[in-house]
């Protein structure tokens, strides 16, 4: 029985058609839906980071960019399992390895399910040390759907 779905997403097609998927199961079995989006800490440019002290903006300008694109690719994904009859989505961010991130959260929320597109937005760190896709379907200890 299939109670809890997670999606992976980090806009790229194949996570968007993962989400596709994940919402047919998720209508199917009337599970629960949780969107997530996972980004690797980045470097923000020093300039901007004198920028924000000298505005006293109190988040870090990583937070804000982290966040905004996240939101935005969140929203995207929504939207797509809204046109296959999701009503009640969970979506979430977290920032750090994106695999680990979502293995943890996975474990964290009883996940049945968890779905996530092959390939994403970065093919050529892929190639080299492994897809996000790879590491989750083989560390995570519940199944895992991997679209293409």
């Amino acid at each position: 029985m299939i109670n809890r779905v997670l999606v992976a997403v980090d806009g790229s097609e194949n996570s968007m058609r993962a989400v596709e998927l994940a919402a047919e199961v998720t209508t199917k079995f009337e599970a629960e839906m949780s969107i997530i989006h996972v980004v690797s800490k980045i470097k923000i440019p020093e300039e901007l980071e004198k920028f924000a002290k000298v505005e006293k903006i109190e988040e870090s300008p990583e937070y804000l960019m982290l966040d905004e694109i996240g939101h935005k690719i969140l929203d995207k994904a929504e939207s797509v399992a809204k046109q296959k009859g999701i009503r009640k989505i969970r979506k979430i961010i977290r920032q750090g390895d994106p695999a680990n991130e979502i293995i943890k959260f996975a474990k964290e929320n009883q996940i049945d399910s968890v779905f996530l597109g092959s390939r994403g937005l970065s093919e050529i760190k892929s190639l080299l040390f492994g897809s996000v896709s790879n590491k989750v379907c083989n560390l995570a200890s519940t199944n895992c759907v991997t679209v293409r």
